[in-house]
């Protein structure tokens, strides 16, 4: 069975730049992997994104570029 409290699990907002919030969601993949065997077997990787907050700017950008050629 794969229950938990809701409160323990749900993360408000996007993954941000604070150090500490990578190894919280990790243990709770741990924790997800451990116990729910119907999950795949590769565990996926969790690192921060490399261009932080930046990066829903950048995809913006380039699909504006695509639908806009010069």
């Amino acid at each position: 069975m794969c229950s938990r409290s809701a409160s323990s699990v749900a993360i408000g907002g996007g993954i941000s730049a604070a150090e500490a919030l990578l190894p919280a969601i990790q243990a709770e993949l741990d924790w997800l992997f451990e116990r729910c065997t119907v999950m795949p077997t590769v565990k996926p990787e969790l690192v921060r994104c490399r261009y932080g907050n930046d990066a829903n700017l950048i995809g913006a950008l380039k699909l504006f570029f695509e639908q806009n050629p010069a």
